[in-house]
């Protein structure tokens, strides 16, 4: 019976990974992702047992009675439900007791996760190949002045970008076969959805780990084999980039903050004007003045839920390094790629594959341990 149980437990969870690419999905006017949310539940009751509380957990909790409060005070309820979504998908393995997800459980959830990213960039590199060859339009497409965006299933561009690219270490932590095929198929797909963010973090966080061992090794007087080859990767990357961007793409690959920083502008000033409850996560009042949220995690927090918000997202961020500091190199380099791109985008708990990629590396830590 228990065995049982624990596979029931297993197969709930893997579903969730699948669903990750019909996060914005609806059928029938009901939200694919609630799917999700009702398996981790039936997890939940199924394992039963006592909640495992941490201070990040804690620190996370009294930000979601913040988000509840001030989405209660604009009658805003949608950004509160993202958030307690993004709540459950994150810390579900404190509701599950370690010994029902073994080390092999772990994996093939990792592996799912990078099947599902998988499958969401050859959906986009069908997407475009229809489009641009006979005009055939089917997801999320928009025509912009510069480029043509393509979303497959996936409402934001940039979202989309930074959860292919995230896929890439994990894809190599797991030793897939065909990883580097895998591999270019993903950075295609990115490549195919006319944003920068997946990839430009990716580089920027594999530069960064790369150059601090490198700093690390010069102190202690020994260089290491692996931040060597992960520099010669960074610029591999980074060459395979600029040669496939203009087969894949139509907008000029440039630096600039396509009007970001316009954006951040305002909403400082939003900030210093209501530093105390800001805009209550009331979107839809802030999009009709300024035409668009924040795309950066810090700003959009001091924007919609002040200086409390911002606090206690800045204590969790310091909480949740501490204790994720010890993770191996690959979820690192995972998750320094989706806090650099954390910065150039909106709402961060309406990515759900985040909150996925840190109950991961929770559970990898968990293991470690063990």
């Amino acid at each position: 019976m228990k065995n049982k149980l624990t596979l029931d437990i297993n197969k709930s969870i893997a579903g969730v990974f699948l669903i990750i690419p019909f996060s914005y999905s609806t059928i029938a006017g009901f939200r694919v992702v609630l799917i999700a949310t009702l398996l981790l539940f039936i997890s939940f009751l199924i394992r039963g047992g006592i909640v495992k509380v941490t201070t990040d957990f804690l620190l996370f909790t009294l930000n979601a009675l913040v988000v509840f409060y001030l989405s209660i005070y604009s009658a805003n309820h949608n950004e509160f439900f993202a958030f307690l979504l993004f709540f459950i998908f994150l810390y579900w393995p404190h509701f599950i007791k370690g010994k029902a997800i073994n080390v092999n459980n772990m994996s093939r959830f990792i592996k799912l996760y990078a099947y599902s990213a998988l499958f969401c960039s050859c959906g986009v590199i069908c997407q475009s190949l229809l489009y641009n060859k006979f005009g055939i339009e089917f997801g999320k497409i928009d025509t912009y002045l510069n480029r043509t965006g393509f979303g497959f299933l996936w409402l934001d561009y940039s979202f989309l970008s930074l959860y292919l690219a995230s896929s890439i270490p994990l894809i190599f932590r797991e030793k897939m076969k065909f990883k580097y095929f895998f591999s270019l198929i993903i950075i295609i797909g990115s490549i195919t959805t006319t944003a920068r963010t997946g990839l430009f973090a990716l580089v920027i966080s594999m530069l960064f780990l790369s150059f601090a061992g490198f700093f690390s090794s010069l102190l202690k007087a020994k260089v290491k084999k692996n931040d060597f080859i992960m520099i010669c990767l960074a610029f591999i990357l980074i060459s395979t980039v600029v040669l496939l961007w203009g087969s894949y793409s139509n907008r000029e690959l440039t630096i600039s903050g396509s009007g970001r920083f316009e954006g951040y502008l305002h909403a400082f000033n939003v900030f210093i004007d209501s530093p105390y409850l800001g805009y209550s996560y009331d979107v839809v009042a802030y999009k009709a003045l300024f035409g668009a949220v924040p795309h950066n995690i810090f700003l959009y927090t001091m924007v919609f839920s002040g200086i409390m918000g911002i606090f206690l997202l800045l204590l969790w961020f310091l909480f949740i390094f501490i204790r994720l500091r010890f993770i191996d190199s690959y979820f690192k380099l995972c998750l320094i790629s989706i806090f650099i791109g954390l910065q150039f985008i909106p709402s961060f708990y309406s990515g759900y594959f985040i909150a996925l990629i840190l109950s991961l590396s929770i559970l990898s830590l968990e293991h470690e341990k063990k």
